[in-house]
């Protein structure tokens, strides 16, 4: 990037201290969540955390979830609007109706997406299910919840909760 006079560029020095930041948070996660020992103490912000760092579940699942859904609603949505769009040129007296293109994408594009999304669904449980084998060979009679998806309900304080105690150090 070229320099200008007069001009500051806090970028690099920005990346420097995002990258140092980065190393500090890692060294501590390392060190206070990813432990089994730490596991009991943790609340249940720090269990769920735990539980994504040592990959006890997918988040992969729901995000392929939400793509599918997107990219669906963008096929029917595009298909739908590219019915109604039109170019025309006047000075070449030059028309162009761009339906055939949206009524190809209002009906192909969502079975091309299923399809899609269907293989890349087929991929992650075959994966869950070499893990739940695995795990129940293994004897630890958990194979059902090796990659359950978390449900952001655990993770939110109710009414009927009472407040944590505070944990007295015994030094």
């Amino acid at each position: 990037m070229m320099s200008i006079p007069g001009m500051i560029n806090t970028y690099p020095i920005m990346m420097v201290i995002a990258a140092i930041a980065a190393v500090a948070a890692t060294v501590l996660t390392l060190i206070f969540i990813v432990p089994e020992k730490y596991l009991p103490k943790l609340g249940k912000f720090g269990k769920f955390l735990h539980d994504a760092v040592n990959f006890k579940f997918l988040i992969v699942e729901k995000l392929l979830q939400v793509l599918y859904i997107l990219s669906t609603c963008l096929c029917i949505f595009s298909g739908l609007f590219s019915l109604l769009g039109f170019q025309i040129h006047f000075e070449y007296q030059y028309f162009h109706w761009f339906g055939g293109q949206g009524l190809l994408t209002l009906l192909v594009g969502p079975i091309v997406v299923r399809l899609v999304y269907e293989l890349l669904m087929m991929a992650l449980l075959l994966v869950k299910n070499v893990i739940q084998i695995n795990s129940k060979l293994k004897g630890d009679g958990n194979g059902d919840s090796v990659f359950s998806v978390p449900s952001v309900k655990e993770f939110l304080p109710t009414k009927d909760t009472p407040p944590a105690p505070a944990e007295e150090d015994s030094q």
